[in-house]
């Protein structure tokens, strides 16, 4: 699996790495830190069966708070989830939302919509 942010969320452009996100196994987890108040962008590309799936979502992260996403697949699907966490329980990120994935011709190029 491989995760990466963009500089510009509202359209997906500028692709970095996060940091030995490149390459990550099943079930490996790392920490991001996010800038506060600031919608961030956030692309997973993992295998599934006989093809690939990308998908990219988005959400404001509060300060001081932990997040925490899961990638979740079968063989013809894959799924991110966000939540947010509040002492022991998890909650839903109000502000998580899925982006429409797009394949730009350079990687200069918008890589979502929506």
């Amino acid at each position: 699996m491989q995760v990466y942010g963009y500089r510009d969320s509202s359209n997906c452009t500028g692709s970095m790495n996060f940091g030995a996100t490149q390459l990550m196994a099943p079930g490996e987890q790392r920490a991001v830190k996010l800038d506060p108040g600031k919608e961030s962008a956030i692309s997973f590309h993992t295998y599934i069966g006989y093809g690939s799936c990308d998908l990219i979502v988005s959400f404001v992260p509060a300060a001081g708070k932990t997040y925490r996403a899961t990638l979740d697949s079968d063989e013809k699907h894959c799924y991110v989830g966000l939540m947010r966490m509040e002492g022991a329980a998890e909650v839903r990120e109000p502000s998580f939302r899925k982006r429409v994935f797009t394949r730009p011709l350079t990687e200069s190029g918008s890589f979502c919509r929506g």
